[in-house]
């Protein structure tokens, strides 16, 4: 950005006031740096990490503000043809990335710099759900114990989250059709109702 060296001399206030008036002045300066990290994090992170085959995504802006990035990745996995019908297979799924034995790539951790504390202070900054007028949407109408729809949503007068939260806390991950009837869902651990789904290396990096 214009006038870095003059910014890195300015007390705080003066360096936010600077940071605005140059991302208002040179928003292809901002789209082009990130941009390139975000296709930097796809190369040497997400893809070897989650053994991605392919991927889509585009780029959106909050309020044509802060940009982010929407995205699919197709990841070799294992296959699971009775998913729908087998609790061991869905419970093997939900927890196939858990490895509990110690690995010639794990670090003793006085050489990792990303500790629990900040992995939760990120977590609680950025990935619990807060409720807005965007999330909430009429419940369809749908029997319990088949998921037949007896309704669509503009026969229901009951609001509720379109992401379903808060969600139940629970000790297991499974894979089933609490949240939606219609689609088998990934339902992780937690102990928040509140908060979203989250990788810990993606969170910290």
């Amino acid at each position: 950005m214009p006038d870095f060296e003059r910014w890195l001399t300015l007390p705080p206030d003066e360096r936010a006031r600077v940071a605005r008036e140059n991302l208002k002045n040179n928003p292809h300066v901002a789209d082009a740096h990130f941009e390139r990290r975000f296709k930097l994090f796809l190369e040497k992170v997400l893809k070897p990490k989650f053994n991605v085959v392919d991927y889509w995504y585009r780029y959106e802006y909050q309020s044509r503000g802060s940009p982010h990035v929407h995205f699919f990745l197709w990841c070799e996995v294992p296959k699971f043809p009775n998913l729908s019908t087998a609790e061991e297979d869905q419970k093997a799924f939900a927890s196939s990335g858990m490895n509990k034995s110690k690995t010639v790539l794990q670090f003793s951790s006085t050489e990792l710099t990303g500790t629990q504390a900040e992995l939760a202070d990120v977590v609680n900054r950025v990935q619990c759900h807060i409720h807005s007028g965007y999330c909430q949407a009429k419940k369809r109408k749908v029997k319990a114990t088949t998921g037949e729809e007896l309704g669509g949503a503009e026969d229901s007068d009951q609001m509720g989250c379109r992401f379903y939260f808060p969600r139940q806390q629970r000790t297991e991950a499974v894979v089933n059709k609490d949240h939606n009837p219609y689609h088998l869902s990934f339902i992780a651990a937690r102990n928040d109702p509140d908060l979203h789904h989250f990788n810990r290396l993606v969170s910290l990096a």
